[in-house]
Protein backbone atom coordinates (compact mmCIF):
# COMPACT_ATOMS: atom_id res chain seq x y z
CA UNK A 1 0.00 0.00 0.00
CA UNK A 2 1.09 3.60 -0.59
CA UNK A 3 1.21 4.95 3.16
CA UNK A 4 3.85 1.79 4.25
CA UNK A 5 5.92 2.85 1.59
CA UNK A 6 5.73 6.43 3.17
CA UNK A 7 6.32 5.18 6.01
CA UNK A 8 9.32 3.38 5.30
CA UNK A 9 10.72 6.44 3.44
CA UNK A 10 10.82 8.74 6.35
CA UNK A 11 11.19 7.02 9.86
CA UNK A 12 14.52 7.81 11.49
CA UNK A 13 14.54 11.20 9.73
CA UNK A 14 14.18 15.00 11.06
CA UNK A 15 10.76 15.19 8.53
CA UNK A 16 9.61 18.62 7.12
CA UNK A 17 6.00 18.64 5.39
CA UNK A 18 6.40 21.33 2.94
CA UNK A 19 3.22 22.54 0.86
CA UNK A 20 3.57 25.26 -2.09
CA UNK A 21 4.85 28.77 -0.86
CA UNK A 22 1.11 30.35 -0.86
CA UNK A 23 -0.84 27.50 0.73
CA UNK A 24 -4.28 27.47 0.49
CA UNK A 25 -7.20 25.24 2.91
CA UNK A 26 -6.51 21.83 0.22
CA UNK A 27 -3.16 22.18 0.84
CA UNK A 28 -2.68 22.76 4.88
CA UNK A 29 -5.50 20.65 5.44
CA UNK A 30 -3.48 17.88 3.50
CA UNK A 31 -0.08 18.46 5.53
CA UNK A 32 -1.95 18.67 8.73
CA UNK A 33 -3.68 15.30 8.01
CA UNK A 34 -0.33 14.08 7.08
CA UNK A 35 1.07 15.01 9.90
CA UNK A 36 -1.25 12.96 12.30
CA UNK A 37 -0.90 10.01 10.35
CA UNK A 38 2.65 10.07 10.51
CA UNK A 39 2.63 11.32 14.94
CA UNK A 40 0.23 7.79 14.78
CA UNK A 41 2.91 5.92 14.05
CA UNK A 42 5.81 7.72 16.45
CA UNK A 43 7.27 9.89 13.40
CA UNK A 44 7.33 13.59 14.18
CA UNK A 45 6.90 16.24 11.76
CA UNK A 46 6.94 19.93 11.15
CA UNK A 47 4.58 21.48 8.42
CA UNK A 48 6.30 24.44 6.42
CA UNK A 49 6.15 26.93 3.69
CA UNK A 50 8.16 30.01 2.52
CA UNK A 51 5.57 32.33 1.18
CA UNK A 52 2.56 33.49 2.98
CA UNK A 53 -0.93 32.94 4.14
CA UNK A 54 -3.14 35.41 2.23
CA UNK A 55 -6.64 34.88 3.44
CA UNK A 56 -8.76 35.19 6.48
CA UNK A 57 -10.84 32.35 5.76
CA UNK A 58 -7.60 30.26 5.56
CA UNK A 59 -6.07 32.28 8.68
CA UNK A 60 -9.42 30.87 10.32
CA UNK A 61 -8.96 27.69 9.55
CA UNK A 62 -5.59 27.70 11.31
CA UNK A 63 -7.57 28.88 13.97
CA UNK A 64 -10.29 26.91 14.85
CA UNK A 65 -8.49 23.31 14.07
CA UNK A 66 -5.11 24.43 15.70
CA UNK A 67 -3.02 23.60 12.43
CA UNK A 68 0.38 25.08 13.42
CA UNK A 69 2.61 25.57 9.91
CA UNK A 70 5.45 27.45 10.45
CA UNK A 71 7.31 30.07 8.13
CA UNK A 72 10.75 28.37 6.50
CA UNK A 73 12.60 31.55 7.83
CA UNK A 74 11.24 30.96 11.05
CA UNK A 75 12.86 27.50 11.23
CA UNK A 76 16.70 27.71 12.27
CA UNK A 77 17.65 23.94 12.69
CA UNK A 78 16.45 22.58 9.15
CA UNK A 79 19.11 21.23 7.50
CA UNK A 80 20.78 18.91 4.43
CA UNK A 81 19.72 16.04 6.20
CA UNK A 82 16.19 16.60 6.98
CA UNK A 83 13.78 14.75 4.82
CA UNK A 84 11.15 16.69 2.93
CA UNK A 85 7.66 15.60 2.56
CA UNK A 86 6.20 18.22 -1.04
CA UNK A 87 2.28 18.28 0.02
CA UNK A 88 -0.26 19.56 -3.53
CA UNK A 89 2.69 20.35 -5.24
CA UNK A 90 6.15 19.27 -6.95
CA UNK A 91 9.74 20.02 -6.60
CA UNK A 92 10.92 22.05 -9.36
CA UNK A 93 7.38 24.01 -9.74
CA UNK A 94 7.25 28.06 -9.45
CA UNK A 95 5.22 28.01 -6.88
CA UNK A 96 7.64 25.76 -4.36
CA UNK A 97 10.64 27.15 -2.60
CA UNK A 98 13.64 24.91 -2.88
CA UNK A 99 14.62 24.86 1.03
CA UNK A 100 17.55 22.95 3.33
CA UNK A 101 17.14 19.35 2.88
CA UNK A 102 16.35 16.51 1.01
CA UNK A 103 13.00 16.02 -0.88
CA UNK A 104 12.11 12.76 -0.51
CA UNK A 105 8.36 12.48 -1.24
CA UNK A 106 5.40 13.62 -3.04
CA UNK A 107 1.91 13.95 -1.97
CA UNK A 108 -0.12 15.38 -4.84
CA UNK A 109 -3.51 15.63 -7.46
CA UNK A 110 -1.60 17.74 -10.21
CA UNK A 111 -0.44 16.15 -13.61
CA UNK A 112 2.95 14.92 -13.10
CA UNK A 113 5.85 17.26 -14.02
CA UNK A 114 8.94 16.16 -14.85
CA UNK A 115 10.86 12.94 -13.30
CA UNK A 116 12.14 13.79 -10.28
CA UNK A 117 14.06 10.99 -8.55
CA UNK A 118 11.50 10.72 -4.99
CA UNK A 119 11.77 8.02 -3.10
CA UNK A 120 8.11 7.86 -2.62
CA UNK A 121 5.61 9.38 -4.67
CA UNK A 122 1.98 9.49 -4.73
CA UNK A 123 0.40 11.45 -7.83
CA UNK A 124 -3.04 10.56 -8.59
CA UNK A 125 -5.73 12.52 -10.76
CA UNK A 126 -8.11 13.95 -7.97
CA UNK A 127 -10.36 16.83 -7.18
CA UNK A 128 -8.70 17.40 -3.75
CA UNK A 129 -5.16 16.59 -2.66
CA UNK A 130 -6.76 16.08 0.76
CA UNK A 131 -9.10 12.73 -0.68
CA UNK A 132 -5.17 11.50 -1.06
CA UNK A 133 -4.34 12.32 2.15
CA UNK A 134 -7.92 11.07 3.76
CA UNK A 135 -6.88 7.39 1.75
CA UNK A 136 -4.83 6.56 3.84
CA UNK A 137 -6.61 7.03 6.93
CA UNK A 138 -9.21 4.88 5.25
CA UNK A 139 -6.66 1.78 3.74
CA UNK A 140 -4.57 1.81 6.91
CA UNK A 141 -7.46 1.90 9.56
CA UNK A 142 -5.61 4.60 11.16
CA UNK A 143 -8.80 6.57 13.77
CA UNK A 144 -8.93 10.06 12.02
CA UNK A 145 -9.58 12.81 14.63
CA UNK A 146 -12.64 15.51 14.16
CA UNK A 147 -9.79 18.33 13.59
CA UNK A 148 -8.18 16.58 11.03
CA UNK A 149 -11.47 15.43 9.12
CA UNK A 150 -13.11 18.62 9.39
CA UNK A 151 -9.74 20.14 7.40
CA UNK A 152 -9.82 17.59 4.78
CA UNK A 153 -13.46 18.08 3.95
CA UNK A 154 -12.78 21.94 3.63
CA UNK A 155 -10.29 21.32 1.48
CA UNK A 156 -12.13 19.00 -0.83
CA UNK A 157 -15.08 21.53 -0.71
CA UNK A 158 -12.60 24.52 -1.61
CA UNK A 159 -10.74 22.69 -4.34
CA UNK A 160 -13.79 21.06 -5.67
CA UNK A 161 -15.36 24.70 -5.95
CA UNK A 162 -18.46 23.16 -3.14
CA UNK A 163 -18.39 19.50 -4.98
CA UNK A 164 -18.95 20.82 -8.75
CA UNK A 165 -15.23 20.79 -10.03
CA UNK A 166 -13.03 18.04 -11.00
CA UNK A 167 -14.77 15.52 -8.68
CA UNK A 168 -13.28 12.19 -8.83
CA UNK A 169 -14.43 8.66 -7.77
CA UNK A 170 -11.64 9.12 -4.84
CA UNK A 171 -13.33 12.82 -3.85
CA UNK A 172 -16.57 11.34 -3.60
CA UNK A 173 -15.81 8.31 -1.31
CA UNK A 174 -13.23 9.77 0.82
CA UNK A 175 -16.17 12.67 1.38
CA UNK A 176 -18.41 10.08 2.97
CA UNK A 177 -15.87 8.48 4.64
CA UNK A 178 -14.51 12.26 6.44
CA UNK A 179 -18.35 13.86 7.17
CA UNK A 180 -19.23 11.41 9.85
CA UNK A 181 -16.13 11.89 11.32
CA UNK A 182 -15.81 15.65 11.04
CA UNK A 183 -16.76 19.00 13.44
CA UNK A 184 -20.15 19.89 11.08
CA UNK A 185 -20.60 23.31 12.85
CA UNK A 186 -16.82 24.05 12.48
CA UNK A 187 -17.20 22.96 8.58
CA UNK A 188 -20.07 25.15 8.20
CA UNK A 189 -18.54 28.06 9.63
CA UNK A 190 -15.19 27.88 7.71
CA UNK A 191 -18.02 27.76 4.63
CA UNK A 192 -19.75 30.33 5.26
CA UNK A 193 -16.27 32.70 5.52
CA UNK A 194 -14.77 32.70 2.55
CA UNK A 195 -15.38 35.78 1.05
CA UNK A 196 -13.71 38.76 2.79
CA UNK A 197 -14.84 42.83 2.96
CA UNK A 198 -11.77 43.91 0.62
CA UNK A 199 -12.30 41.49 -1.67
CA UNK A 200 -15.43 43.36 -2.98
CA UNK A 201 -12.62 45.77 -4.43
CA UNK A 202 -11.25 42.66 -6.87
CA UNK A 203 -14.84 41.63 -7.55
CA UNK A 204 -16.32 45.02 -8.52
CA UNK A 205 -12.54 45.52 -10.68
CA UNK A 206 -13.27 41.85 -12.37
CA UNK A 207 -16.89 43.19 -13.58
CA UNK A 208 -16.26 46.28 -14.97
CA UNK A 209 -13.17 45.09 -16.39
CA UNK A 210 -14.56 41.63 -18.02
CA UNK A 211 -14.84 41.09 -21.93
CA UNK A 212 -16.05 38.26 -23.17
CA UNK A 213 -15.02 37.14 -26.65
CA UNK A 214 -15.61 34.10 -28.20
CA UNK A 215 -16.91 32.62 -25.27
CA UNK A 216 -13.75 33.38 -23.22
CA UNK A 217 -14.08 35.96 -20.42
CA UNK A 218 -11.02 37.91 -19.56
CA UNK A 219 -10.17 40.42 -16.56
CA UNK A 220 -7.56 42.25 -15.53
CA UNK A 221 -6.96 43.55 -11.42
CA UNK A 222 -4.46 46.11 -12.00
CA UNK A 223 -2.84 45.44 -8.15
CA UNK A 224 -1.72 42.76 -6.66
CA UNK A 225 -4.69 39.79 -5.91
CA UNK A 226 -4.26 36.75 -3.53
CA UNK A 227 -3.86 33.35 -5.52
CA UNK A 228 -6.78 32.41 -3.67
CA UNK A 229 -9.04 35.49 -4.76
CA UNK A 230 -7.51 35.88 -8.26
CA UNK A 231 -8.88 31.48 -8.81
CA UNK A 232 -12.15 32.93 -6.86
CA UNK A 233 -13.30 35.31 -9.42
CA UNK A 234 -11.75 33.02 -12.05
CA UNK A 235 -14.62 30.60 -11.23
CA UNK A 236 -16.90 33.80 -10.87
CA UNK A 237 -16.24 34.54 -14.47
CA UNK A 238 -16.64 30.92 -15.84
CA UNK A 239 -20.52 30.74 -14.09
CA UNK A 240 -21.76 33.22 -16.50
CA UNK A 241 -23.71 31.73 -19.26
CA UNK A 242 -21.72 32.90 -22.12
CA UNK A 243 -18.36 31.92 -20.97
CA UNK A 244 -16.86 28.55 -21.29
CA UNK A 245 -13.15 29.69 -20.17
CA UNK A 246 -12.13 32.30 -18.14
CA UNK A 247 -8.69 34.35 -17.99
CA UNK A 248 -8.00 36.62 -15.04
CA UNK A 249 -4.82 38.03 -14.26
CA UNK A 250 -3.41 40.37 -11.88
CA UNK A 251 -0.16 42.36 -11.52
CA UNK A 252 2.52 41.50 -9.31
CA UNK A 253 6.08 43.01 -9.20
CA UNK A 254 7.83 40.46 -11.25
CA UNK A 255 5.07 39.86 -13.99
CA UNK A 256 1.48 39.06 -14.38
CA UNK A 257 -0.01 35.98 -12.24
CA UNK A 258 -2.90 34.32 -14.75
CA UNK A 259 -5.68 32.01 -13.42
CA UNK A 260 -7.66 29.89 -16.04
CA UNK A 261 -10.75 27.98 -15.74
CA UNK A 262 -12.07 26.15 -18.55
CA UNK A 263 -15.84 24.15 -18.69
CA UNK A 264 -16.23 23.11 -21.81
CA UNK A 265 -14.60 19.58 -22.48
CA UNK A 266 -12.74 19.81 -25.42
CA UNK A 267 -10.39 22.96 -23.88
CA UNK A 268 -8.11 21.92 -20.80
CA UNK A 269 -7.09 24.88 -18.73
CA UNK A 270 -3.70 23.44 -17.92
CA UNK A 271 -2.41 22.83 -21.17
CA UNK A 272 -3.85 26.55 -22.47
CA UNK A 273 -2.13 28.29 -19.70
CA UNK A 274 1.71 26.62 -20.28
CA UNK A 275 0.71 26.96 -23.60
CA UNK A 276 0.30 30.76 -23.83
CA UNK A 277 3.00 31.40 -20.77
CA UNK A 278 6.06 29.73 -22.18
CA UNK A 279 5.10 31.72 -25.43
CA UNK A 280 5.97 34.81 -23.19
CA UNK A 281 9.08 32.92 -21.52
CA UNK A 282 7.03 31.87 -18.41
CA UNK A 283 5.12 28.97 -17.01
CA UNK A 284 1.62 27.03 -15.84
CA UNK A 285 -0.11 23.99 -16.00
CA UNK A 286 -2.94 22.32 -13.97
CA UNK A 287 -5.92 20.07 -14.65
CA UNK A 288 -8.38 20.10 -16.91
CA UNK A 289 -10.86 22.51 -14.89
CA UNK A 290 -8.51 24.89 -12.78
CA UNK A 291 -5.03 25.79 -13.41
CA UNK A 292 -2.32 28.80 -13.23
CA UNK A 293 0.20 30.59 -14.56
CA UNK A 294 3.05 33.42 -14.85
CA UNK A 295 4.00 35.79 -17.60
CA UNK A 296 7.28 37.85 -16.56
CA UNK A 297 6.95 41.21 -16.34
CA UNK A 298 10.36 41.36 -18.87
CA UNK A 299 8.01 40.39 -21.81
CA UNK A 300 4.90 42.31 -21.36
CA UNK A 301 5.56 45.99 -22.81
CA UNK A 302 3.34 47.21 -20.04
CA UNK A 303 4.07 50.92 -21.59
CA UNK A 304 2.19 49.84 -25.05
CA UNK A 305 -1.67 50.40 -25.00
CA UNK A 306 -2.33 47.50 -26.70
CA UNK A 307 -0.15 45.22 -24.16
CA UNK A 308 -3.81 43.67 -23.30
CA UNK A 309 -5.05 42.87 -26.93
CA UNK A 310 -1.24 40.80 -26.98
CA UNK A 311 -2.13 38.53 -24.11
CA UNK A 312 -5.76 37.97 -25.23
CA UNK A 313 -4.99 37.17 -29.03
CA UNK A 314 -2.63 34.74 -27.86
CA UNK A 315 -5.06 32.89 -25.60
CA UNK A 316 -7.71 33.12 -28.12
CA UNK A 317 -5.53 31.40 -30.52
CA UNK A 318 -4.51 28.34 -28.26
CA UNK A 319 -8.40 28.17 -27.23
CA UNK A 320 -9.26 28.07 -31.17
CA UNK A 321 -6.27 25.25 -31.59
CA UNK A 322 -7.79 22.83 -28.87
CA UNK A 323 -11.16 23.26 -30.31
CA UNK A 324 -10.04 22.32 -33.52
CA UNK A 325 -8.21 19.45 -32.40
CA UNK A 326 -11.18 18.04 -30.72
CA UNK A 327 -12.87 18.23 -33.75
CA UNK A 328 -10.93 15.98 -35.62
Amino acid sequence: MYWNKLLKCVQGHAVYIQPHDFPDPDALASAFALQSFLEYYQISSEICYAGRIETRSTLLMLEMLEIKPKRISEIKEMSEKDYIINVDAQKGNANITDVPGKVVACIDHHPLVGTYPYQYQDVRKAGSCSSLVAGYFYDSGVPIGKKEATALLYGIHIDTNQLRRGLTDLDVDMYHYLYPRSNTVYLNQLLSSKLEYRDLKAFGTAINNVQIIEHVGFAYIPFDCPDALLGMLSDFILSLDVVNCSVVYTLRPEGLKVSVRCSAGELHAGQIIKEVAESFGGGGGGHAEMAGGFIPKASVNMEDPDWENQIRTRFLEIVHQSENESVL
